[in-house]
């Protein structure tokens, strides 16, 4: 439920490597994805997808706008499958005796509740075990407010069978030594039909950028084998898949022992795909090679992680991106032949104590770079928001900027928090 929202490769990574484990260990899976464009309720409607790089627009239903929002002049949605079908579904289900339910952003928490309160209706003794990043940064508030009987912070591989054990006795892993595996992939097998699949082939992130929530939600940085990788590009692939998202939070990190060897076995096996990256690259860890090779491998949706143009802002946050290293990264790319239509930037708004020029400065920079922009809103989350304090300048923190922020988890969003 949004005032917009927009299919970026979207899957839920997450629930889908615990779907692998549990279908390891010999459990009989159903999988309902509510933003699964490909659905078989929406026929073809939406198999093709919108633009060259494979994403595409979620069928949207509008609803009443939640009493917060009631100025805004826009249409508050719910996004994807249509409630009918959602109902139509649960109704041909077999009573299950776990439903495991994932959640993204925060703010998307009012459609996790009314999901689990329609769960409840059709299975109302199935217990409901929720998880993901909702759950993990926001884990008080779905323990109070979700309606699941379980809520389960952070990555779950490696507690998903003693968890359901717990909650039915009766459970009995065969492979339980599989959890142990830091190279499961998901079950896209669940999917009769995929446009495109989202990729991570790592977890955490060695930076520690104090607006990022990165940290809280997978505490240690560590990577799946390339092969691993590369195997399971290549499985898809032959699947019929030609969109694939990294999802890494730090994909070119120690890239000679990495994302090179990932990229250079999908050339010599002649995997012939698009490859995007949403969560942004640093622009510092682009060379040359890096850059032929993007292009070689068929990368077509370059996002770098800019920020901001400021350098004060830069140094207060961990000198991450230079400006010199922007200017780099975007001239190599070019070189390679990389357009405007393919590269764009992330520039950071609403941090505490940003003014508007600085976005507006920052914008400007990255236009005469040849760069589209793409806004990314900071979101003040706990923790998050107390690095950042403690990271800025007291000069650039106005002592107010507590009393705007510091807050944020006691409004009408988030009731009774």
């Amino acid at each position: 439920m949004d005032f917009a929202a927009y299919d970026f490769w979207i899957k839920p990574i997450g629930l889908l490597i615990l779907a692998r484990i549990l279908h390891e260990n010999g459990f009989r899976l159903s999988l309902l994805d509510c933003l699964n464009r490909c659905d078989p309720a929406f026929g073809t409607e939406n198999l093709k997808p919108e633009f060259f790089n494979g994403t595409g627009q979620f069928h949207r239903e509008t609803i009443q706008k939640p009493d917060l929002f009631s100025s805004v002049p826009r249409r508050f949605s719910r996004y994807g499958l249509p409630l009918a079908v959602v109902q139509q579904r649960l109704s041909q289900l077999p009573c299950p005796d776990a439903i495991l339910v994932t959640s993204g952003m925060t703010y998307w928490y009012p459609g996790v509740i009314e999901m689990i309160q329609r769960l409840k209706m059709f299975f109302p003794r199935t217990p409901v075990i929720l998880g993901g990043i909702y759950a993990s940064l926001c884990t008080d508030h779905a323990r109070r407010k979700s309606g699941a009987d379980l809520v389960i912070p952070g990555e779950g591989e490696a507690r998903i069978l003693e968890i359901l054990e717990s909650v039915n006795p009766s459970f009995c892993p065969i492979n339980q030594h599989a959890v142990l595996s830091s190279d499961i992939p998901p079950l896209y097998e669940l999917y009769p039909r995929m446009i495109s699949a989202a990729i991570l082939t790592s977890r955490g992130c060695p930076n520690q950028c104090p607006f990022c929530a990165s940290q809280l939600l997978s505490s240690t940085f560590r990577r799946r084998s390339p092969d691993h990788v590369v195997n399971e590009i290549e499985t898809l692939y032959h699947r019929g898949i030609r969109h694939f998202a990294f999802y890494d939070d730090a994909l070119l990190f120690d890239s000679s022992d990495h994302i090179i060897p990932i990229l250079e076995a999908i050339q010599n096996r002649q995997i012939d795909t698009g490859f995007h990256t949403p969560n942004g690259l640093q622009p510092g860890l682009i060379d040359e090679r890096i850059a032929r090779l993007m292009r070689k491998t068929g990368f077509r949706s370059v996002r770098l992680s800019f920020e901001s143009s400021d350098e004060n802002r830069q140094l207060s946050m961990g000198m991450k991106v230079s400006n010199d290293e922007m200017i780099q990264a975007s001239k190599l790319l070019q070189k390679q032949g990389f357009s405007a239509r393919e590269l764009a930037c992330y520039v950071l708004t609403g941090l505490p104590g940003q003014k508007r020029e600085e976005v507006l400065e920052s914008i400007l920079f990255s236009y005469d770079l040849g760069m589209r922009v793409s806004l990314a809103a900071y979101s003040p989350i706990p923790d998050c928001y107390r690095a950042i304090r403690i990271q800025l300048p007291p000069e650039r923190f106005p002592r107010t900027m507590h009393a705007r922020y510091g807050s944020v988890f006691q409004n009408p969003v988030l009731p009774n928090a």
